[in-house]
């Protein structure tokens, strides 16, 4: 997982919209994208590369991804 698509989990974790988050990225000029589109297809990305469905189930798969690498 790279790091724009880290930072938008992150802020996808805090309740944050795909609207916020491309408000977000524009205020704090971390990265180069600025659109709700942008963002949509990267979080379509993470869906299909994880084979999940739903925001919910990428946020189950997500968060047993995080639990593994601290159990280990």
């Amino acid at each position: 997982m790279n790091n724009v698509e880290k930072a938008i989990i992150e802020l996808l974790k805090k309740g944050y919209s795909q609207n916020e988050i491309a408000e977000n990225f524009k205020k704090t000029k971390n990265f180069s994208i600025y659109s709700k589109s942008s963002i949509e297809k990267i979080i379509h990305s993470l869906k299909k590369r994880y084979q999940v469905k739903t925001m919910f189930q990428l946020g189950m798969v997500v968060e047993r991804m995080e639990f593994e690498n601290i159990s280990n």
